[in-house]
C-alpha cells in the first residue's frame, strides 16, 4: 500500500543512543498530527553535524518536498558563534542539497 505523505527528512545531531533524540522524534511527530500536516518526517541522527550535507543530499534524492522546502537540520549550539549560524536563503539551500540548519539552544 502506497502513502499519500510527503517524506520530510530531519536530521538530528547526535547519536542513537542521544537523550534528546526521543523528545526530538516525539515533538516532531506532535506538530505533525496537531497540525493536520499530510507528511511523514523521517527524524534521522547522523552523529556530528559534519555530515549534515552527505545526509541531506539523500533527502533531496528521494523526496518531492524538498524541491520547496530544504532538509532540516537540528544542530546544538556547541561553541559556534552568531556569524557561523548564519545560513543561506531557502532557495540557495535547495539547489544546493544543503540543510538548513536550526540550532538548538543548548549544548549536548
Amino acid at each position: 500500500m502506497q502513502t499519500s505523505k510527503q517524506e520530510l527528512y530531519i536530521l538530528i545531531e547526535g547519536e542513537d543512543n542521544s537523550p534528546e533524540l526521543a523528545f526530538f522524534k516525539r515533538s516532531i511527530r506532535k506538530i505533525m498530527t496537531d497540525k493536520g500536516l499530510s507528511m511523514n518526517p523521517n527524524v534521522i541522527e547522523v552523529g556530528s553535524s559534519s555530515a549534515f550535507t552527505s545526509y541531506a543530499q539523500l533527502g533531496y534524492r528521494y523526496s518531492k518536498i524538498h524541491q520547496s522546502i530544504p532538509v532540516l537540520a537540528i544542530a546544538d549550539s556547541d561553541y559556534r558563534t552568531n556569524l557561523s549560524k548564519q545560513s543561506e536563503n531557502n532557495h540557495k539551500l535547495i539547489s544546493n542539497k544543503k540543510p538548513k540548519i536550526l540550532y538548538w539552544d543548548r549544548h549536548e
